[in-house]
C-alpha cells in the first residue's frame, strides 16, 4: 500500500511540474494533492521500515518522503543510516 500511495504522489508531482509557469496557484493545488498521497503512504513506509529497517529501497522512500513533508528530523536520521 505504502508503494501505491507514494508512486500515486509521484504521479500527481509530475502532473503539478507539467502546469505552466504562469499558473503558480494551480501548480500550488496539485503539489498539495500530491502531498496528500505522500501522506497516505508514510505509515506504511514506516511499517516497512520497523520490518526491515535495513532495507535501501525503502529508506530512500522515506527520505524522500521527510523531505517532502518537512520532517526534517526524521530526514537527517534517514541520511545519517544511508551513510549520505
Amino acid at each position: 500500500m505504502g508503494a501505491l500511495y507514494y508512486n500515486k504522489g509521484v504521479q500527481q508531482s509530475d502532473i503539478a511540474f507539467a502546469v505552466p509557469a504562469n499558473e503558480n496557484e494551480k501548480y500550488t493545488a496539485e503539489l498539495k494533492k500530491a502531498d496528500i498521497w505522500f501522506e497516505k503512504s508514510l505509515p506504511f513506509m514506516e511499517k516497512c521500515n520497523e520490518l526491515k529497517p535495513e532495507e535501501p529501497a525503502t529508506l530512500e522512500s522515506l527520505k524522500t518522503l521527510y523531505y517532502r513533508l518537512k520532517q526534517m528530523d526524521k530526514y537527517n536520521a534517514v541520511l545519517e543510516k544511508l551513510g549520505q
